[in-house]
């Protein structure tokens, strides 16, 4: 089907090729899904994606904010993933460019920035300082607190840091962000005394290893550092 080969074409090749994460790639999947799904239960089983319509898209749109109650922000993730889709097609000559449906797609309200609430320094220090004993888990996640408040870095920065990342010497970590972009983040001394005591209770690794482990001594992933959290 050419649902099938264009989705593959666009997650396969294009993204990777753009340099997208994985979890950048698997949310542009789950929309393309949820489109796809919606295409044909509405549309019918042989409609194909270079038969849909900008009508289509906006109806799309209404079903999302009305029957599936979506806000802003989900609303723009899927025009933004259909607007990316169907240019790739065009790129890759699967398409021609008068036929993209997202051509004269109007533009959708942007979602307005939420304004976070943020934590005072005392309620900062609690948070550190909550994982209790001297267990290898509990320093670890003293560790991990300590890091996300210093640096600022994402939880998934956090997640994917390797024991070659972490100089404790020059008091830097080499971290991997949005689009696979390489960046050196300074650590202060409370953050550089946290990390050299979590190191020291979990004991040497490969340097190819993941910094922060788990009870099962596996890598820490996004999910555990959130739940930790």
């Amino acid at each position: 089907m050419k649902w099938d080969y264009w989705f593959q074409l666009f997650l396969q090749k294009h993204c990777p090729a753009r340099g997208l994460r994985p979890s950048t790639i698997a949310s542009y999947r789950a929309n393309l899904k949820r489109f796809r799904l919606w295409a044909r239960l509405r549309l019918g089983e042989t409609r194909e994606p270079d038969e849909i319509t900008t009508k289509d898209i906006l109806d799309f749109v209404t079903y999302l904010r009305q029957e599936r109650s979506n806000g802003d922000c989900a609303i723009n993730s899927q025009v933004a993933t259909l607007f990316g889709f169907y240019r790739s097609m065009v790129a890759l000559e699967q398409l021609e460019h008068r036929k993209n449906p997202t051509n004269n797609l109007p533009k959708i309200k942007a979602p307005k920035r939420k304004v976070h609430d943020t934590l005072s320094q005392e309620e900062a220090e609690r948070l550190i300082t909550s994982p209790v004993g001297n267990t290898v888990l509990g320093i670890r996640d003293r560790a991990i607190m300590t890091l996300l408040y210093g640096t600022g870095i994402r939880a998934s920065e956090c997640a994917h840091l390797k024991v070659s990342d972490v100089d404790l010497v020059t008091r830097t970590i080499r971290v991997l962000g949005k689009g696979g972009h390489q960046r050196v983040v300074p650590l202060n001394t409370s953050v550089v005394l946290a990390l050299e005591n979590y190191r020291k209770a979990r004991g040497d690794l490969a340097s190819d290893q993941s910094f922060f482990r788990t009870r099962k001594r596996s890598g820490a992933s996004r999910g555990t550092i959130y739940q930790r959290v």
